[in-house]
């Protein structure tokens, strides 16, 4: 949390056409959701965050941090190892 500002990693959700800005399917890419509370300090989403190369079993979002802000997500680092 930063601020007003709430960063959510879901490294296991799916991307797809339609709802995100893909080409196909990515079962596991992940994302990052954004919600800022408002004046009645309830949850309003204002963004749903993807990797720019986000691909299947990516896990994009397994790690998440911010700090004055600044916000750095990640994705599984298991997933960099693959071949």
């Amino acid at each position: 949390m930063d601020g007003d500002f709430l960063f959510i990693g879901a490294p296991m959700d799916d991307l797809v056409p339609g709802s995100d800005p893909v080409p196909s399917q990515r079962f596991d890419a992940g994302s990052v959701y954004v919600f800022r509370f408002d004046d009645n300090n309830n949850p309003v989403l204002e963004a749903k965050l993807i990797a720019s190369d986000s691909s299947a079993s990516a896990r994009f979002g397994s790690s998440v941090s911010v700090k004055d802000g600044l916000l750095v997500a990640a994705e599984d680092p298991a997933t960099l190892l693959r071949s």
